[in-house]
C-alpha cells in the first residue's frame, strides 16, 4: 500500500530534477 503512495511522489520528484537541471543548464548525463 505504502509503495503505491510513494510511486507518484517518486515521478514527481523525478520531473522537479530535470526541470532544475535544465534551469541551471546542467550536462543532460547529470539530469537524465
Amino acid at each position: 500500500m505504502k509503495f503505491k503512495l510513494v510511486e507518484p511522489f517518486r515521478e514527481l520528484f523525478k520531473d522537479e530534477v530535470r526541470k532544475i537541471g535544465i534551469t541551471l543548464k546542467l550536462s543532460k548525463e547529470i539530469v537524465f
